[in-house]
């Protein structure tokens, strides 16, 4: 990175090396994939669908900026750790993030060094200034807390931002997270909790279970979304909106007052624990 930083050189930057490849016993292997996929959860950090050979990813592109033609990458920060990110290929590349990287704040156009022209590395980090003030509209996973509150999503497995600045909406566009594939496995998810409940709706109205198993069958299904909550989970973020979101996302799905009432009920009481 010294080098590079101090010559512009940025054809000297060597996929090689930002993702750790190495030659063990006439194998390759990949010690920073490797590494990140341990850290992630064999996910792509971007859209959360299982990804076990993710691309080593930029937050902050090396070699351009799109929305600002004159800059030329943040190549100093090529082999930085804070700016590697596991990402899956239709997030990184195919009509998504590729070189995009609009900010709020003022952009960084060049590295800080030190009295001795040696490369600053603490200034490098993501979450260090400068590079923190120039205020990213993607969010980094890393660097940003609570990340998930800043979404929402819909019914139908749309995503949609909801912070005030507008970086949910940005993040969104930005890695395309609302493409068909995606809207097709969020819904999935959905539609697979309200299916296992309402087949136990039906059971139970149907006479053919007892109150007790059906509250019971309940508990687990929503054990279960609480389980997918979890970051080893793919798609965590959805099942944690519907968690915390349950009466917005799943009960109106329900056609009956009836039905929405009931599950409504003991999804309040699983919440304070008295559902058995």
């Amino acid at each position: 990175m010294q080098r590079i930083a101090q010559t512009i050189d940025k054809g000297a930057i060597s996929d090689k090396k930002y993702k750790g490849e190495r030659t063990v016993n006439r194998q390759k292997i990949y010690e920073v994939r490797d590494a990140l996929k341990v850290i992630y959860y064999n996910k792509c950090a971007y859209c959360e669908d299982i990804e076990y050979k993710p691309e080593i990813e930029h937050y902050r592109p090396k070699n351009k900026v799109k929305e600002d033609k004159t800059h030329n990458g943040y190549y100093w920060l090529c082999y930085e750790w804070t700016n590697l990110i596991p990402s899956c290929r239709y997030c990184n590349t195919e009509g998504a993030k590729g070189s995009k990287f609009p900010i709020i704040g003022n952009r960084v156009i060049a590295p800080t060094f030190d009295a001795q022209n040696d490369l600053d590395f603490d200034a490098c980090k993501a979450q260090n200034s400068p590079l923190i003030e120039e205020q990213p509209c993607l969010f980094h996973p890393e660097v940003d807390a609570n990340i998930d509150a800043n979404f929402e999503f819909l019914y139908n497995g749309t995503m949609r931002g909801t912070d005030y600045q507008g970086r949910g909406r940005q993040t969104i566009i930005i890695c395309n997270l609302n493409r068909e594939n995606l809207l097709f496995l969020r819904q999935e998810i959905i539609d697979a909790y309200f299916g296992r409940i309402s087949n136990q709706l039906n059971l139970y109205f149907n006479k053919n279970m007892e109150f007790e198993l059906f509250k019971k069958q309940l508990l687990i299904i929503f054990l279960k979304i609480q389980i997918n909550s979890e970051p080893n989970k793919n798609f965590s973020a959805l099942s944690k909106y519907i968690q915390r979101n349950f009466n917005l996302i799943i009960v109106p799905l329900f056609p009956t007052s009836k039905q929405r009432s009931i599950v409504q009920n003991a999804y309040r009481q699983f919440q304070n624990g008295t559902l058995l």
